[in-house]
């Protein structure tokens, strides 16, 4: 059995994973699958015990999408260079190159292109099934060379129009099995703390039952005192609660506000002590630990605290039941089990540093030290020695490299930092070395980074502003923080949340009325979490009744209004340098200029129309 399969879709890629393989990863079994007998083969391995998946492109998300149950899919990425290698081969069979690929591909495609070759023009298609159309476009716009993965290729041939296909690389290669071997070694941990946990709960003096959203038995513990008729452990796993304990009332176990309680009951014909405990995951009820014993002893309480140590978020504080939540929830799980550098997006307020805790917390480097970089309030004066450390003989200090050594470095906000500022945290990626200001020697630093930003990092790129390498660096994962407007089902939910966490004391139950959380939901909230959090914090703090009303909160935020225009000023502002900036690149061709802003030249004649453009 092979823990580790890579899946390659072409022979060639085949050649080169066996290649690495043999030298670096003798552990790592490898075969060759084309998406859909990609697909069967995963199927049929992880039915022999496979965990992980490793794969590039189309394949590997048709295998993430098959959802096969307890493994996780590894995606080789597509870089930039293994593009523009093959732009190199393709220009000795023609000068009007096309590149058809998935969507999978098309970032490091979009980005050479806007530096490299502005006159290749790229095709996406929507489905394997639509590659053929989409390479007959580019034969009728007049391509003579193809380039692409392949499908494309494959297509393309068949067609008689010359074909290069995008060959992966022994660095990227390198750089998934890496992962995926972090992923399994992450995966086996897990494995050893369940049974540890399992171990520790049968061992438990107290009787413990843990069971999951539907009541049914997961874990179990003998009771204390048992009687000659108590069965054992294995015999419980799976029934209901009902059914192995019917004398306790099953009303209001889950739901309701309270978390933890203890009450008396009877278990066996004896009467005991119980003290209940119900588990969250977000805003889903997860399942519940009933610990019990008799009624004249007392039970210890459980240490459970939803914040991490040193005060930082869990998952369990993220708040979103809405499906884009959910899927970025998930994503960033995902994320957690890798030691990859991590890009998280998103507009100011959205909860970017609320993501990266929370990674932080359920990784490996949950012990270590997590540590904030906040990019808009550095000195460029002071910039080297806080972020190398000083070693001067004076006096030595550590930088922010050496402070988050075996944990995690969060740069919030990197697109802040000057030119200097992105080279030295390039350098130290590189190297995983830090030399401090004023010493020649080096230290080794082992952490994880990741970085944080509310601006398009692509623009900056084509704007001068910030270094590409850098960015390649930094964008191997990618987590999209979604705007709260992006997710209105779920405004409900936080609005209640922060109510509750800011209600003054004595205060009773203060809820929002139905019209009240209908017009939140309506507002726009250019500040996102935070603004809404902050309308919440005023509303309770003006209130005096249980029960906020819709004209309450319509006198707040009509106070909060020009915040709101302002932002919008704003928005709208950046849209209009954005195309200015594009047309006058472009000598005033609208066509280019749109290829610039990644958008069609229909959809830039709109927006110069609504934003007074001429």
């Amino acid at each position: 059995m092979h823990q580790i399969i890579f899946i390659a879709p072409t022979a060639d890629l085949l050649e080169v994973v066996l290649r690495v393989c043999k030298k670096l990863f003798p552990q790592v079994h490898a075969l060759q699958g084309l998406i859909g007998e990609g697909v069967r083969l995963a199927l049929h391995h992880s039915r022999r015990g496979t965990s992980v998946f490793v794969s590039r492109g189309r394949t590997a998300s048709a295998i993430r999408a098959a959802a096969i149950p307890d493994c996780i899919v590894v995606e080789t990425p597509v870089t930039a260079y293994d593009y523009m290698r093959a732009l190199k081969r393709a220009e000795h069979m023609g000068d009007r190159p096309a590149v058809v690929v998935f969507q999978e591909m098309a970032e490091p495609v979009s980005l050479v292109n806007d530096f490299c070759r502005p006159g290749a023009r790229l095709y996406l298609p929507a489905s394997e099934e639509d590659t053929e159309r989409q390479v007959k476009a580019a034969l009728q716009d007049g391509a003579d060379v193809l380039v692409g993965g392949a499908t494309a290729c494959r297509e393309a041939e068949r067609l008689g129009l010359p074909a290069v296909q995008i060959q992966t690389g022994e660095e990227a290669v390198l750089q998934a099995l890496r992962e995926a071997c972090r992923i399994l070694e992450a995966r086996t941990m897990d494995k050893v703390k369940n049974a540890f946990l399992r171990a520790a709960i049968e061992q438990n003096s107290a009787g413990v039952f843990v069971v999951d959203a539907a009541l049914r038995v997961t874990m179990y513990s003998p009771p204390a005192r048992q009687d000659e008729k108590s069965p054992g452990s294995s015999a419980l796993i799976g029934k209901t609660l009902k059914e192995v304990w019917p004398e306790l009332n099953l009303r209001g176990l889950l739901g309701g506000a309270r978390r933890v309680r203890e009450e008396l009951a009877v278990f066996n014909g004896r009467e005991v002590r119980y003290r209940l405990e119900r588990i969250r995951a977000g805003d889903q009820e997860a399942g519940l630990v009933l610990s019990f014993n008799d009624a004249g002893e007392s039970i210890p309480a459980l240490d459970k605290n939803g914040s991490t140590q040193n005060g930082l978020q869990s998952f369990d504080y993220i708040i979103g039941s809405s499906t884009t939540m959910r899927r970025t929830i998930r994503t960033a799980k995902d994320y957690a089990l890798t030691e990859a550098p991590l890009l998280i997006s998103g507009e100011p307020g959205s909860g970017k540093t609320l993501f990266a805790e929370s990674i932080h917390a359920y990784s490996r480097r949950a012990g270590g030290p997590f540590v904030t970089v906040p990019c808009a309030l550095l000195s460029p004066q002071l910039l080297e020695a806080y972020f190398l450390g000083s070693g001067a003989p004076d006096g030595e200090s550590p930088g922010v490299f050496e402070a988050a050594r075996s944990g995690t470095l969060f740069f919030d906000e990197i697109a802040d930092l000057d030119g200097h500022a992105q080279s030295l945290i390039l350098d130290v990626l590189r190297s995983k070395v830090v030399r401090r200001t004023g010493s020649r020697s080096a230290v080794p630093v082992d952490l994880r980074i990741m970085a944080g930003t509310a601006r398009d990092l692509a623009q900056r790129i084509r704007q001068g502003l910030f270094r590409a390498e850098l960015y390649y660096a930094l964008n191997v994962l990618h987590l999209h923080i979604p705007a709260l407007h992006e997710r209105t089902e779920d405004i409900a939910a936080l609005a209640g949340r922060r109510l509750q966490a800011v209600a003054r004391p004595g205060q009773g139950q203060t809820r929002f009325s139905a019209d009240a959380l209908l017009l939140l939901r309506r507002h726009f909230w250019a500040g996102n979490v935070r603004e809404l959090y902050n309308i919440v914090e005023r509303a309770a703090a003006t209130s005096h009744v249980d029960l906020i009303e819709k004209k309450h909160l319509e006198d707040i935020l009509r106070v909060n209004e020009p915040s709101v225009s302002l932002a919008r000023e704003l928005l709208r502002n950046d849209a209009i340098d954005s195309i200015r900036k594009a047309m006058l690149e472009s000598g005033g061709r609208q066509r280019e200029a749109a290829a610039k802003l990644g958008i069609d030249r229909s959809t830039l004649w709109r927006r110069m129309k609504k934003l007074g453009l001429r």
